[in-house]
């Protein structure tokens, strides 16, 4: 970069410029952007000082690991004030009151140097690590400050003019809150738009919204622990209210306010209700001989425009869970891309193959694909043959060799295969040209296709394959409050049993951690319910935590109806799974749904726990509940 010179090869800095302000804004990393190094580095910069080599007044800036740093140059902020270079972060610049306020931080273990314009007849911040001028550059002081600050320190304090410096762990503890100046107002709380009033709120774990109410500065936010109150207010703010309760106030120099934060709710002060009385109903019928796919869609695609397309088969094609882009243009298409073959986009997906039974047939070799870390679980009738898994993975290819007698001779005959789906590959869907054309094929890295991308029956040939994903489909699914990947195609899934309200009255007694009768591979639904009171005026946050314990299942969370969160025992740490107020209710009744599906033919015995992880003061006050009940659905296919 011309005029800009960096010592050390450690460390690459990007210059940006504001070309109407000149204030210049320089970015530093560390060159190797995987590196936990502590690495330290010069820079000379252009200002409109002439070019300076910083620091000036110490050795060199500190990069830890990944962080990185913008050092400013030329930066004006509020009404009249500058501020030449400032190695410290800028956390705040601006004018609250009749005042300009800046508000730098750096780390307590490294040292900052800033070079500013002082305004009005003020009092400097002269204490231990911090001095002042010894290398001024015209109108602007110099101000180094050493290693070893902590706390909120004072620089500079004038009636036209505040300038603090604090530590990273003090300075996450303000906030400068919109106030508007005329709450009614369309666009009331946006900066620039509805206000161009802001105050500095130290503290609170959260400040969420604040007016001045006559000479009264009223916030409202949440507390974790009881706090001291720092405030920097307009000039005609003589009091403070925290909730709508009056904080006892005093006045510091400068015309800061400080006041204390008692926090009266704890962590005890909120039960979670152990999770009992589960009830338990199969979700797989498709592997019974009772069960009919008569309805289900028939897998007969031939051609597809996903590629790489089939590895092998008898011409169906397979693919069930895909996205592409949908072109109405260009020279590669007569037709329109479609994605998802069979409408199914997301989640789990079933496949059943019939074949009229000979004798002969001893396995079928299965291409399998769903995604990194998927799973697939294959049936023969209502025998299971096994399932396959690989977290490196996303797609298996495995002979599934029937049991023995196994096979219906001159009966049809099904192979079931239920696949998850863990998402689509992020990668171009095509070049697009200025001329609006696409380029395909070669230009274009092969796809993934979610499905079973290959097929072979061993000793006899499928005569039908069909599919099942999720109620409606990718367009057609009835529940649009919770959208389109709420639902995959589990049997449960497709009736509404997730959703609250459905009736499991007649359902099977059985405990969540007893896991699928006989320790059978499978899916079933576990479903409950449970009350919560949590005290108004907090800010709770709850989870659901499942067992740490490696098994061999998979497990949907419902939660009043909503899926949020996927627990894959065998592969992933994902345990926990954090839940807001507004799908829980908090003031009544919750329902819980869980999915379980075993993948082999041994015992699992998962459980689930409600836990509370904080409790805060504050909150947000009632929150509309919007978690539709269940209706009928028709057949679920």
């Amino acid at each position: 970069m011309p005029g800009v010179t960096v010592t050390g090869s450690e460390t690459y800095v990007t210059w940006l410029r504001n070309p109407d302000t000149a204030a210049g804004f320089f970015i530093a990393r560390q060159s190797n952007s995987s590196s936990l190094a502590d690495t330290t580095f010069r820079i000379s910069v252009p200002t409109s000082e002439g070019t300076l080599s910083l620091p000036r007044t110490f050795d060199a800036i500190a990069l830890n690991g990944r962080e990185s740093k913008v050092l400013v140059t030329d930066y004006t902020y509020g009404t009249n004030s500058h501020v030449l270079y400032s190695t410290a972060s800028v956390l705040f610049a601006g004018t609250i009151g009749s005042r300009d306020v800046l508000f730098l931080y750096g780390d307590s273990d490294e040292s900052s140097e800033v070079a500013l314009t002082l305004s009005g007849n003020g009092v400097r911040g002269e204490t231990t690590g911090v001095s002042f001028g010894s290398a001024d550059i015209g109108e602007y002081s110099t101000i180094t400050l050493l290693s070893g600050i902590t706390g909120l320190l004072p620089l500079w304090e004038s009636d036209t003019q505040l300038v603090y410096y604090a530590d990273p762990i003090t300075a996450a503890t303000f906030w400068a809150p919109a106030i508007p100046t005329n709450p009614a107002a369309d666009f009331a709380n946006y900066w620039q738009f509805g206000t161009n009033t802001t105050a500095l709120v130290g503290g609170p774990y959260l400040v969420r919204n604040a007016s001045i109410e006559g000479s009264t500065l009223a916030l409202r936010g949440d507390l974790n622990r009881s706090v001291t109150l720092t405030v920097v207010a307009p000039d005609e703010v003589t009091s403070v209210s925290w909730n709508g309760a009056t904080v006892n106030t005093a006045s510091l120099t400068g015309g800061v306010l400080v006041g204390y934060l008692n926090m009266g709710t704890s962590l005890s002060s909120v039960n979670a209700p152990t999770l009992t009385g589960w009830r338990y109903n199969n979700s797989l019928p498709e592997v019974l001989a009772s069960f009919s796919d008569a309805d289900w869609l028939i897998a007969n695609h031939t051609t597809t425009n996903i590629m790489p397309g089939m590895l092998y088969g008898s011409g169906q094609v397979l693919f069930g869970v895909y996205i592409c882009l949908d072109f109405e243009w260009g020279p590669f298409l007569t037709n329109s891309i479609q994605g998802c073959d069979y409408g199914y986009c997301e989640n789990i997906v079933l496949w059943r193959g019939h074949f009229t039974g000979t004798g002969s047939e001893t396995s079928v070799n299965l291409t399998i694909n769903g995604g990194t870390a998927f799973a697939a679980s294959v049936w023969i009738n209502d025998q299971f043959i096994s399932s396959t898994w690989d977290v490196n993975a996303e797609q298996t290819t495995l002979v599934y060799t029937f049991p023995e007698g196994s096979v219906r001779v001159g009966e049809d005959n099904v192979v079931t295969v239920i696949q998850d789906g863990m998402g689509n590959d992020e990668s171009p869907n095509g070049i697009i040209s200025e001329s609006l054309t696409i380029t395909f094929l070669s230009s274009l890295p092969e796809k993934s296709p979610r499905g079973i991308p290959g097929f072979l029956l061993n000793g006899g040939n499928f005569t039908e394959w069909r599919v099942q994903g999720k109620l409606g489909g990718y367009t057609d699914y009835p529940d649009k409050v919770r959208g389109v990947l709420n639902e995959g195609g589990l049997y449960g899934e497709r009736e509404g049993w997730h959703l609250p309200g459905y009736d499991t009255s007649e359902w099977t007694e059985r405990d969540l951690s007893e896991g699928l009768p006989s320790g059978a591979p499978g899916v079933g639904f576990f479903v409950t319910t449970f009350n919560l009171s949590v005290p108004a005026e907090t800010d709770t946050l709850m989870s659901f935590q499942f067992d740490t314990t490696n098994q061999t299942y998979r497990a949907t969370l419902f939660v009043n109806g909503w899926n949020y969160g996927k627990r894959v025992a065998n592969i992933g740490p994902q345990t926990k799974f954090p839940v807001p107020q507004g799908i829980l209710n908090y003031q009544g009744l919750n329902t819980v749904a869980v999915a379980i599906w075993a993948l082999e033919d041994t015992p699992v015995s998962p459980t689930l726990a409600l836990v509370v992880d904080n409790v805060m003061e504050g909150g947000v006050g009632p929150i509309a509940i919007n978690n539709p009940a269940w209706s009928p659905r028709g057949t679920a296919l």
